[in-house]
């Protein structure tokens, strides 16, 4: 009878360790299935922040490109008021000298060779 009950135990016990080893397992499944939903949700957010990071740094490019189109436009703008400035100022003094510019380079040339 002794080797009946001890029977009849260990088969309580092989069975309380099934039902516990399917919980194990369900456990496991189920810490599984969340931890790749968290997976896919971080991996969207990662996504969205790339796409969001990709826009601004294109509209920076954008904006970087149009200042240095203008950036040219004004240093463009610059050399051309500082040759009519000199032009201008050319002009004036061979006008209060009384001598054409022409006159005034030979003038120059040929003061270089004394």
């Amino acid at each position: 009878i002794d080797k009946i009950t001890e029977l009849e135990e260990t088969t309580e016990v092989v069975e309380a360790l099934k039902a516990s080893n399917e919980d194990l397992k369900n456990h496991i499944r189920q810490y599984e299935a969340e931890k790749a939903a968290m997976k896919k949700q971080h991996n969207e957010e990662l996504q969205r922040v790339i796409r969001t990071l990709d826009k601004k740094n294109k509209e920076h490019n954008q904006k970087s490109e149009e200042l240095r189109s203008h950036i040219k436009r004004l240093e463009s703008d610059l050399r051309h008021l500082e040759q009519s400035k000199m032009e201008k100022q050319r002009k004036f003094t061979d006008k209060i000298a009384g001598t054409p510019a022409n006159v005034r380079v030979r003038q120059k040339a040929g003061s270089h060779r004394e």
